[in-house]
């Protein structure tokens, strides 16, 4: 609640505070606690704690992780069996899945019956309002220029194989490709920073100066354990089975307040951390920074149309990021030192070699990766409005992880299926053009 609640401050609009994004929320899930304040019961994506008997009767989580809540509670960690309650305090993860099966986002394009099956590349809901296409790339967005601002009238596609062809919006367009590749569209399409347009001869339609900056990313650093019995996850397992919020620095002058500063995940296979590969048995714990102060960009390389993206990590003026993950280090190790005296486990990574605190900043530095949760990019405020439109031109908005005007402290998806179902609200809403 207090990321939501941020926002609206950051902004001055109260439109995206808590209470105001929550029924979006409970409108895209099925959850066991549904319904309720906090938890829908009817929504197309399903999600349940791991350990809910719509996982497996059985229980699907592993001993690891329930060892792994044992000694955080132990360390004086609240047990926490509904994160949506409250973020603070350990518990096992909420999965968006049932009975093995994963039900993402594609939950919606099978609700109305346009879900492309295996070695499809077209589908079409039977009522025809909805097509889906694969192997598609969106090369740029095409404008009518002939009215006071311009205005998104549809967008080019490349198909693999290399034709192209253009299609028309009837009313808008919604661009929805992501922290990299949201600000890329734009700025392919002459929306961005005008002297960086102008240098690689694009013509400028909207001189948008925050277009591809503001990126932030959550980055973890794993801590590899191995089992003398092994660790073999259930069948229905996601891996990524439990997690723990916790704070590490004085609340005084964060603007959350006192909300967790560090999550911890506990995943039920043993990670390298030289590339977060998956290389077997074992359990990792990995102590993750939330809320980054450390800002990267997203621009168009000079020698082609890819993207450059620079995530500037660790690179924030007072280190605060570097110096929480060191303390998250620190803190995971107290952690998996319980966890093996419960269950028989040894540390492996980082190891005995690891043992002054110079030591453990240089294995941050040398392991630090990111957890794929880049937002910020063509940020509500900057690039786009209160109603997802993107200042200075009509008939585009932006809906997805870019649009955040901050990151939230916890994983991004959930928030990014809330703006998807908020948008929807905004087109069906709008008065036509």
């Amino acid at each position: 609640p207090r990321d939501f609640d941020h926002w609206a401050r950051l902004l001055g609009d109260a439109s995206w505070a808590y209470d105001a994004v929550l029924p979006f929320f409970r409108r895209a899930e099925t959850h066991p606690a549904g319904p309720s304040e906090l938890h829908g019961a009817t929504g197309p994506i399903t999600v349940a704690p791991l350990d809910h008997p719509w996982h497996h009767p059985d229980d699907a989580s592993s001993f690891a992780t329930k060892a792994f809540v044992r000694a955080a509670v132990a360390m004086g960690v609240a047990a926490n069996r509904d994160f949506a309650e409250t973020t603070a305090g350990v518990g096992c993860n909420d999965v968006n899945a049932r009975g093995g099966r994963r039900c993402s986002t594609s939950a919606y394009l099978k609700m109305v019956g346009a879900y492309p099956r295996a070695g499809q590349t077209e589908a079409a809901s039977p009522s025809g309002a909805l097509r889906v296409e694969l192997e598609r790339e969106t090369r740029r967005i095409l404008w009518d220029r002939g009215g006071a601002v311009p205005r998104a009238v549809g967008v080019e596609v490349a198909r693999r194989g290399g034709a192209v062809r253009r299609y028309r919006a009837r009313r808008e367009v919604v661009v929805c490709c992501g922290a990299v590749n949201s600000p890329l569209l734009l700025l392919r399409s002459g929306v961005g920073p005008k002297k960086d347009l102008e240098r690689r001869g694009i013509p400028v339609v909207r001189d948008a100066p925050g277009v591809g900056q503001h990126l932030i990313d959550h980055l973890h650093v794993p801590l590899s354990y191995r089992a003398a019995g092994g660790v073999t996850p259930h069948s229905h397992s996601n891996i990524c089975e439990g997690s723990m919020f916790t704070r590490l620095r004085p609340a005084a002058g964060d603007a959350r307040g006192d909300a967790p500063d560090l999550q911890v995940h506990l995943g039920t296979v043993f990670f390298h951390p030289d590339g977060f590969n998956p290389i077997g048995e074992g359990f990792t714990l990995t102590p993750s920074l939330i809320h980054p102060r450390s800002r990267g960009s997203v621009c168009l390389r000079d020698d082609s149309d890819l993207p450059l993206i620079r995530p500037n990590y660790l690179t924030d003026p007072e280190g605060y990021d570097l110096k929480l993950l060191v303390d998250g280090v620190k803190l995971c190790r107290d952690l998996g030192r319980r966890i093996c005296a419960d269950v028989g486990a040894t540390e492996v990574h980082p190891g005995p070699a690891v043992e002054t605190d110079a030591d453990v900043e240089d294995y941050v530095r040398k392991y630090v990766s990111t957890m794929y949760h880049p937002v910020g990019t063509c940020r509500r405020g900057d690039v786009v409005d209160a109603a997802l439109r993107v200042r200075g031109v009509a008939g585009l908005r932006v809906a997805d992880a870019s649009v955040m005007p901050d990151i939230v402290g916890c994983n991004t998806n959930a928030t990014c299926v809330m703006i998807g179902e908020r948008c929807a609200d905004l087109v069906l809403t709008a008065e036509p053009p």
